[in-house]
Order: C-alpha cells, then sequence, then structure tokens
C-alpha cells in the first residue's frame, strides 16, 4: 500500500509539473501567507481526526505562492506543530514536527470569482522529534482539498484540509516495550490561512503603462489602445491595423481608402480614380467592360479584344485607326477594301475595279506600243488651213488610237487641242477647240463610248516649241492624248 501510494504521488506530481507554466500572469502572480489550524494523526493504532475527546494538537506556518498559469499554481509552505495519540494504549506517544512541502494547486474558478475551490498534491519531508519519536526526517507525500475566498484583490482567506502520508517505516522508536508504530502513519492538518498577493508592476516600454496592463508591452504605447501605438493616428492601433503607417479607415483595417470608391488603395490598382470593385477599383467611363487603364479608346465603347476599342466595320482594325471604318478591309490597308485586289485601297485606286500598280495610282500600266501610238499622234494629225477638217494622213493614227480604246475598255482619253501664235488668239482657241472636238467624235465613231473621252481647247497656250521659227509653230499646232482611267 505504501509503494502504491508514493508512485501515484509521483505521477500526480509528474503531471503537474508538465502543465503549461508559460501562461501569461495574472495581476499578482506572487503570493505570501501565514497559515494554522488543528493537527490530527491517524494510524495503525488509532485516530484522532475530527475526535473531540482526545488531547488537541496545532500547528502553524508560513506559505509562498507562485502563479504558473489560469489554473495551476506551486505552494511552498513550512509548518511546525505538535502530534500524538494519548489514550489507553501503551502505544500512546507525543512529540512535535516541523517541515516542509512543494504543492501543486488546481483551481477550478477563474481568479476573479469570490468562492474557488481547489485541490493540492505534492511532496515534502518532515522531522518528527520527542521522547517517543525517531527524531529523524521522513518523508511525506501530500495530498488535500481547499477553498480560497477574496476579500480583496490582494487578501484570500484559505481554508484547506491537507493529508500527509508517511513514507518511511514508522516515526517512532522500537525501544524494548514500546509497540512498533509506523505502518500507514497519516497526519491530517485542517487549516485557515490569509495570504497577501503581489507582483513586480514593470514598463518595459517606458510608455508609463504596466506590462501586466500593456498589450503591447515592448512597443511604447497610448493609453486608450492599452499600450500598443498608433504611429499613423487614425485611431486603430498599430497590432490591429494592416496599413499602420498610413492613415486609414476601421471598416478596412487602417488602410485608406484614397479615391472613396469603397475599395482600399492596397486592394485598389487605380487609387486615385473611383472605379468599380470587379475592375479592383478602376474606372470604365465608356461602360464596355474594359478598365480605363488597359483601354486605348476610354470614351467610347469598344470591344475586349480590341483593347476597348469599337470596330464599326467588324475588320479587326479599330475606328480610330481605320481609313475606311465603314467599310470592312484588310490590316495592311488600314482598314480599306480592294475591290480589284491589285493592293492599293480603294480610296486611293483611281482604278479601284481594274488592277493596276502603284506608280499609276492603282491604274494599269499603259503598255509602250500604246505609248508609242499616242507619241505619233503629236504630230501625226493635221487639219486643213484655218478648219476643224481632218486630213485623211491622219486617219491611221487614228485608227490605232480607237482600236487600242476599244481593246482596252477601262481606258478613259483626254484630248487636248493647240495653236501655234499665227493668227487671231481668240480665233486659235475656237480653233483649238473645234480641232479637239472632231479628233474625239472620229474615235467615237469607230465605237469607242463617248463618256469615256473628252476634249478642250487651249489656243496658244503651252507652246513646245519656238513660235517664231516655221518648224516651231508646227509644233505648237497639235493635239495631245492622255489616257485616264
Amino acid at each position: 500500500m505504501k509503494n502504491f501510494l508514493f508512485f501515484a504521488t509521483v505521477a500526480v506530481f509528474g503531471f503537474f509539473t508538465s502543465a503549461n507554466v508559460k501562461a501569461q500572469t495574472e495581476e499578482y502572480p506572487i503570493s505570501i501567507g501565514v497559515i494554522g489550524g488543528y493537527t490530527a494523526y491517524s494510524g495503525n493504532i488509532g485516530s484522532t481526526v475530527f475526535k473531540s475527546d482526545f488531547a488537541f494538537y496545532g500547528h502553524v506556518g508560513g506559505e509562498l505562492g507562485f502563479y504558473l498559469s489560469k489554473r495551476f499554481s506551486l505552494l511552498f509552505n513550512y509548518m511546525r506543530g505538535d502530534i500524538g495519540y494519548v489514550a489507553d494504549v501503551p502505544e500512546s506517544f507525543s512529540g512535535s514536527f516541523n517541515g516542509g512541502s512543494a504543492l501543486f494547486k488546481l483551481r477550478f474558478f477563474d481568479d476573479e470569482t469570490f468562492f474557488r475551490p481547489y485541490l493540492l498534491a505534492g511532496l515534502g519531508a518532515n522531522m518528527y522529534y520527542g521522547p517517543e519519536l525517531t527524531n529523524s526526517l521522513n518523508a511525506v507525500a501530500n495530498a488535500g482539498v481547499g477553498f480560497d475566498f477574496n476579500l480583496s484583490k490582494r487578501i484570500v482567506l484559505d481554508l484547506r484540509l491537507l493529508g500527509q502520508y508517511n513514507l518511511s517505516e514508522n516515526i517512532q522508536n522500537n525501544e524494548p516495550g514500546v509497540a512498533s508504530v509506523g505502518e500507514d502513519d497519516w497526519t491530517v492538518l485542517a487549516s485557515i490561512g490569509l495570504r497577501y498577493q503581489f507582483g513586480f508592476d514593470k514598463d518595459t516600454d517606458g510608455d508609463g503603462i504596466k506590462d501586466k496592463k500593456d498589450d503591447c508591452p515592448e512597443t511604447p504605447g497610448l493609453v486608450e489602445f492599452n499600450g500598443c501605438p498608433d504611429t499613423d493616428g487614425d485611431g486603430i492601433p498599430d497590432k490591429d491595423d494592416m496599413c499602420p503607417t498610413e492613415p486609414g479607415l476601421a471598416e478596412f483595417k487602417g488602410c485608406p481608402d484614397t479615391d472613396g470608391d469603397g475599395i482600399p488603395d492596397m486592394n485598389d490598382d487605380c487609387p486615385t480614380e473611383a472605379g468599380l470593385a470587379e475592375f479592383n477599383g478602376c474606372p470604365d467611363r465608356d461602360g464596355d467592360g474594359v478598365p480605363d487603364k488597359d483601354d486605348k479608346c476610354p470614351d467610347v465603347a469598344g470591344l475586349v479584344a480590341l483593347q476597348g476599342c469599337p470596330d464599326t466595320d467588324g475588320d479587326g482594325v479599330i475606328d480610330g485607326e481605320d481609313r475606311c471604318p465603314t467599310e470592312p478591309g484588310p490590316v495592311e490597308l488600314q482598314g480599306c477594301p480592294d475591290r480589284d485586289g491589285d493592293g492599293i485601297a480603294d480610296i486611293d485606286d483611281v482604278c479601284p475595279d481594274v488592277p493596276g500598280i502603284a506608280a499609276n495610282k492603282g491604274c494599269p500600266e499603259v503598255k509602250v506600243e500604246y505609248v508609242e501610238t499616242f507619241r505619233k499622234a503629236l504630230t501625226g494629225i493635221t487639219f486643213h488651213v484655218n478648219s476643224d477638217k481632218i486630213k485623211a494622213s491622219s486617219h491611221k493614227v487614228l485608227d490605232e488610237i480607237a482600236v487600242i480604246m476599244n481593246d482596252n475598255p477601262h481606258y478613259k482619253l483626254y484630248i487636248a487641242g493647240y495653236a501655234s501664235s499665227d493668227g487671231d488668239d481668240d480665233l486659235n482657241l475656237k480653233l483649238s477647240k473645234e480641232r479637239a472636238a472632231s479628233v474625239e467624235k472620229y474615235i467615237e465613231d469607230k465605237g469607242v463610248d463617248s463618256n469615256r473621252i473628252r476634249s478642250e481647247g487651249f489656243g496658244e497656250t503651252n507652246p513646245v516649241a519656238d513660235n517664231n521659227t516655221r518648224e516651231g509653230r508646227a509644233k505648237n499646232r497639235r493635239v495631245e492624248f492622255t489616257v485616264e482611267f
């Protein structure tokens, strides 16, 4: 039985010492107290526990306590008292004891509760001395129950009942004629005590707020925030402020919302412009689903695929870069169509329905042999004197021109008539117009549509040779042909 109680006591002691002793201390973590009361013996020769017909034995002592956690404290006590068993038996004895114990205290309610029951367990050692005792040090196992009553913040009334089991063989002499007493010897202490609680009020950060009331004991702070700082002065302590260096709003945990759009700056891609949540705080002025910061056309509704710009004709070229925004065309021609497929946009193509070359503004290149025919016409067309009647010698070259026009229905012909400086100016102007018109009619008579020919006379203007010579004047009396499209 004695060994079982010893190991059980050690197990309880080990459980309590493994508890978390690093928990935050209460306001007054250290206590000192005085304790005293009734001492009773119980053993194999009898028991005086809760009996009034035996002699009174008492005890007094002191106790030092340390707060470990919300539920646990560690107590060190010293006791001095008397012990004995006086009866009409040979084994009666009396003597004194003193000793100390280390006890773990388990509380069941918070410190602020007025009435707090608790349990005690621990180990100690007592010296029993007297004529009939061993006068030696004996190990004891402690177990008990008690009640604390808060009389004030610092003063506590303590009532307890503590049993001390003797772990040695006996506490009495084994002198001849005296029965051996020692198996299952108990000492029961019924005590009342007063305890004074105190602590060392530190102010680690020097902010005037003691650490025990300081939520930020290592950082200087303000009274209204229990010792925590508010660096940006926004009324939110830094420990709760996600933006401690920028004044902000409580609804955003201390972070600012500069543009007031309900999105804190730290999550706002456009913190100075009020915007929409779906665009991380950026605006979309034209409402096309593309935020302005990514919209190349922020004031005109457009397509997401074209960075927010419109494409009226749907050709993949945004209207702002499309030279023909209402007509679909290829990107390489800036969105303009090319009906004849010659690589020249219709808007720049003089001949949009006939493939041509850029050098000729989209019109086909005039063949070399045609150019030669038109060149011969400069000197190959002659008229009777002072008349618009064409000489028969000119028919050959005019017939060739008519063939060219019929073979190339996309050609248009411009005929310009000129005169030399001989004669009256007005007459020369009139004659140049009539001769140009005669040539126009001749070609029309050869089957060329009149809508494809136009003529005009310029009189003596634009001479190509010297009018002071016979040869020069002959060259200036001419008809020029220009192919148009």
